[in-house]
């Protein structure tokens, strides 16, 4: 019933007694470690991963299999996201805060990322079913679409996003610790915008990342705080 519970849209794709079947196997491969019922589900996704069949080949297109791991990763990752530490008392990065950055200082800022975000990449668009699940829908097996996700929390309720390719990878630089110039610098050798073009998405992407609350702070070169 916990299982059920936490991976909703997997047993709504699979079906129930396909989902009870795999249940069964995950629990006697991977027993309960825990006392907690939380942590239950937690290897649910890589059980999946390793019962999946070998493909024919590498370049195998992504099937229904790849879709029902990627449900469940995601259904995971929301509870992770939801039982995990979050933002709620803390102080967050504002716009204010970054107007007092001066423009010779964000080469060498570092963004500190929310405890609570995750970056994800997708090969089907499974925030879509989901969502679609939750309102009481049994969607059909969506087709395979490249899908890039933020996640967070706010307020105690986990929130995620669609967010382009270029999102991204920016993102994922500055997840990585990157300084922000080193991180465009990165971007720009991708080659996933023009120069130009780059240099106006930049205002737009970081006030909606900070409206976001992605961020919790920014150090400077010498680990001054600007919150």
């Amino acid at each position: 019933e916990c299982l059920s519970e936490e991976y909703a849209a997997l047993v709504t794709a699979m079906g129930t007694a396909a989902f009870g079947a795999f249940s069964l196997q995950y629990l006697q491969k991977y027993p309960p470690a825990s006392y907690t019922l939380g942590e239950l589900g937690a290897r649910f996704p890589r059980f999946l991963q390793e019962s999946r069949p070998e493909p024919e080949s590498q370049a195998e297109a992504a099937d229904w299999t790849d879709f029902l791991i990627e449900l469940a990763t995601l259904e995971r990752v929301y509870s992770e996201v939801f039982d995990g530490p979050g933002i709620e008392k803390q102080e967050l990065l504002t716009a204010e805060n970054l107007k007092a950055v001066t423009p010779e200082e964000w080469p060498d800022l570092t963004l500190k990322m929310a405890p609570c975000f995750r970056l994800l990449q997708f090969q089907f668009p499974v925030h879509e079913y989901i969502t679609s699940t939750k309102r009481g829908e049994t969607p059909a097996i969506p087709d395979p679409h490249i899908t890039y996700l933020a996640i967070t929390r706010r307020q105690y309720i986990v929130r995620r996003a669609a967010i382009s390719e270029a999102e991204f990878f920016l993102l994922s630089c500055l997840h990585q610790g990157m300084r922000v110039g080193e991180a465009i610098n990165e971007f720009a050798a991708a080659g996933l915008m023009e120069a130009d073009q780059l240099a106006e998405q930049l205002h737009v992407w970081f006030k909606h990342w900070t409206e976001s609350a992605y961020f919790t702070d920014v150090n400077r070169r010498d680990d001054s705080k600007v919150v």
